[in-house]
């Protein structure tokens, strides 16, 4: 797959006008940015506006890992990113206490024109 990436970044023309990062989404935030979903999405848009200043036009977000989704699936837990670890809780009308945030990447991305 990685090699199937390369091959056509290499020889397509569309591919190698634009360059490309691969991000784990809040890397660098602290657990208060995670928490409350105005901050991260402040967080999430300087992120990608530093990556866009440095010349990528493509991101590709990391949205499973350790069997966890970063958006809400009916297939697989959601771990939200507002906690340390663990899976997305719900609160007392069974509603999950975590927000979309594959979803904010995608509706920040597409304001500055990048791709995810």
């Amino acid at each position: 797959s990685v090699f199937i990436c390369v091959y056509l970044w290499i020889i397509s023309p569309a591919f190698s006008q634009n360059r490309a990062v691969w991000i784990r989404p809040f890397i660098n935030a602290n657990l208060e940015t995670r928490k409350n979903p105005l901050e991260a999405r402040k967080y999430i848009k300087t992120e990608l506006e530093r990556m866009k200043r440095a010349g990528f036009s493509v991101v590709f977000l990391e949205t499973f890992w350790d069997g966890y989704t970063i958006y809400p699936s009916k297939i697989v837990p959601q771990r939200p990113l507002s906690i340390s670890s663990g899976v997305a809780r719900r609160d007392e009308a069974g509603q999950t206490e975590t927000y979309d945030v594959l979803q904010f990447y995608l509706d920040e991305a597409e304001k500055l024109g990048m791709s995810v």
